[in-house]
């Protein structure tokens, strides 16, 4: 709970007063209604899948708790995304110390953000899941607004590292289960569903609002399948290379043999082929009886 009202505060304001640096003049103007804050239980979150379908995702601190952002990092090799955990859901009716101004509904989420872990070896290329850790420090703790959520994640503990207590003690931050200690790392699991498998590819046709964002993974997944193909073309030609030159040879001075035999120019009827009556319902079914 450390600089939970001053962090408060400042988020308040960026959210009245969007683009434009926070100063002790506009802290000393912020009115919060009756001193109240409200917590909620669930956040509901509707994002558009790469197939242009709406679905929506239950937020709940006590199970699902873990989301995802569109980050703000330059560089072209930077992860795409961030990621939180919520903790608590909040709203609250605020307004500034301005004649006339009336009070407005603010929504907000309190947390914990993930670290991004560059020096492990992740994504298409290098065959395995991107890591990621809690942050340590003044900065892990933040408020962010529920409508920056781009959908839930599933993160998997890496069972095979140490649980660590350091980065936090016991605190209401942790979900019961969790015996008051953190994994080291996490794996972003982005094989959950088909939508979050594109959001790591790139180039989604309903995720055109995050492309630009995406362009990273998009080369990187261009480059891991053109190794692929790559490798798969260098194994055909070994499987198409003769044995035996002399023995090809002696082939093709022999009689020409048709590339399908028994078969004709002509087309066949259904008597041809042996279609029997019941055969006509795959027609049917298929909308090809009345072509």
């Amino acid at each position: 709970m450390h600089d939970f009202l001053p962090k408060l505060v400042d988020h308040l304001l960026t959210c009245l007063l969007p683009n434009t640096d926070i100063t002790e003049e506009h802290r000393g103007q912020l009115i919060i209604r009756d001193h109240m804050i409200y917590e909620h239980k669930t956040l509901r979150v509707n994002y558009t899948t790469y197939d242009n379908r709406r679905e929506q995702d239950t937020i709940n601190p006590n199970r699902q708790s873990d989301v995802m952002f569109l980050a703000n990092e330059d560089g072209e090799d930077a992860h795409p995304y961030w990621y939180f955990r919520i903790v608590k859901i909040f709203h609250t009716m605020v307004r500034l110390n301005h004649p006339g101004q009336q009070f407005q509904r603010v929504e907000f989420l309190w947390g914990r953000w993930y670290g991004f872990d560059y020096e492990a070896k992740s994504g298409f290329v290098a065959k395995r899941m991107h890591q990621i850790g809690f942050m340590e420090g003044s900065d892990a703790f933040d408020f962010v607004n529920p409508r920056d959520v781009l959908r839930a994640v599933h993160l998997i503990p890496r069972f095979a590292g140490p649980r660590i207590g350091d980065l936090l003690g016991p605190s209401m931050a942790r979900r019961e289960d969790e015996d008051d200690l953190d994994y080291e790392r996490y794996y972003v699991d982005m094989f959950v569903d088909r939508d979050m498998f594109v959001r790591f590819t790139g180039g989604g046709i309903g995720h055109r609002s995050i492309r630009d964002a995406t362009c990273s993974l998009l080369r990187e997944t261009e480059r891991a399948f053109s190794n692929r193909d790559d490798l798969s073309a260098d194994d055909d030609m070994a499987d198409e290379a003769p044995d035996d030159p002399a023995q090809d040879s002696e082939g093709d001075q022999g009689e020409e043999v048709p590339e399908n035999p028994g078969s004709s120019s002509e087309e066949l009827s259904d008597e041809d082929v042996g279609l029997e009556e019941g055969d006509d319902f795959f027609d049917e079914s298929l909308g090809f009886a009345d072509m």
